[in-house]
């Protein structure tokens, strides 16, 4: 979609209004006696990413939420957008089938450590404290987090670590909590993390990995190396690339 339509300004607007402590519902539906939390989106249409990859700027993820949960406890209704150049695209839940069939064509998937750690954080977390991930204090002020976002020098990163978007497979996002920043109160803890799964594979004894991350001058830099650097972007011997770092909006809008 070339615009941001009805449909969408509405599930962003849904979020921008939930009460606060209604917010982890929507993240849950309840099968067989039990809360089961989803964890795992992918973008629904990559015809969109794929033309307008060469020339993207900036990438958002808005959150959202739809309305189905007013009358159906059995649906998980968080639903957030991927924004690309303003360019809205829905995004859908990644069901055990997908993962299977993405295992299957694409190869295993890599263990990556931090997007393993906020995973498993956000899995394991005790239901009653999701809703206060998306509050954070905006010089005293509390304000919900309605976005996550990265440009510039990240962009420019990604484009180089993916130079042929026809071969982009999927883009997912990993809902994720980093607990180092629970107790900072202007910080959120909700970290998702997105990945770009390209279909390229490349072989470990000929080719190196290759890590890009920002350093203190917040200039992209390109490091070629067998181990795994510490970063915005990081990549091991894998068809799938994470940005592990977004910034939130507010605080940083």
């Amino acid at each position: 979609m070339s615009k941001i339509t009805d449909s969408v300004q509405e599930k962003i607007n849904k979020w921008k209004a939930e009460p606060v402590l209604s917010l982890a519902h929507h993240f849950h539906k309840f099968n067989k006696q039990q809360h089961v939390r989803v964890s795992e989106y992918t973008v629904s249409d990559l015809s969109t990413v794929k033309k307008n990859w060469n020339t993207m700027k900036k990438i958002t993820i808005h959150l959202g939420l739809n309305n189905e949960k007013q009358t159906n406890d059995n649906v998980i209704t968080f639903a957030p957008i991927f924004e690309i150049d303003g360019k809205y695209l829905e995004m859908e839940i990644i069901t055990k089938q997908d993962k299977n069939m993405l295992k299957t064509n694409n190869g295993a998937r890599v263990p990556e450590e931090y997007k393993e750690m906020v995973t498993y954080n956000w899995n394991t977390l005790d239901f009653h404290l999701i809703d206060d991930l998306f509050i954070v204090r905006d010089n005293g002020i509390p304000k919900r987090v309605t976005s996550y976002h990265n440009s510039g020098a990240v962009i420019t990163a990604l484009k180089e670590l993916i130079p042929d978007s026809s071969k982009l497979n999927a883009i997912n996002m990993y809902l994720g909590v980093d607990k180092n920043k629970f107790a900072i109160p202007s910080l959120t803890a909700f970290a998702p993390v997105i990945g770009f799964q390209y279909m390229t594979v490349k072989d470990p004894k000929k080719n190196p990995v290759i890590s890009y991350f920002i350093n203190s001058g917040n200039v992209a830099c390109k490091k070629i190396d067998s181990e795994i650097e510490e970063g915005v972007i990081k990549s091991i011997f894998s068809l799938e690339f994470f940005m592990q770092y977004t910034s939130p909006c507010p605080p940083t809008c």
